[in-house]
């Protein structure tokens, strides 16, 4: 599949969880982000075109916030390099401008330097 990412990922330093805000059951783990995308490690595989209300824990406040918001509509699914878990990719639906800057902030100050 050719490759349609214009902005490139950005791998934390932190493995972020990431909530089903309905049930609060761990829905998986923040993989890499980009402020249109997120990729989560499961455990379950999930269908493409499924969106989901969660919520991502954030390793300390930032914006008087200690979680975030995110609706996503999930993109693709593949095993994970670890064949116990996928990766599923996600794209962010409607993210408000206040959560858009946490998440620039996030790739700013904990990114994996390049």
């Amino acid at each position: 599949m050719p490759e349609r990412r214009r902005l490139k990922r950005k791998r934390l330093v932190y493995y972020l969880k990431i909530y089903d805000r309905n049930t609060l059951e761990i829905a998986g783990h923040l993989a890499d982000l980009t402020v249109h995308g997120i990729n989560m490690i499961c455990e379950q595989p999930l269908e493409s075109g499924i969106v989901m209300e969660l919520k991502m824990t954030l390793p300390e406040e930032m914006d008087a916030k200690n979680e975030i918001a995110l609706d996503v509509k999930s993109s693709w699914c593949k095993r994970d390099i670890n064949p116990n878990f996928y990766t599923i990719g996600c794209e962010l639906i409607g993210i408000s401008e206040k959560d858009g800057k946490i998440l620039r902030e996030l790739m700013q100050e904990y990114s994996f330097r390049d």
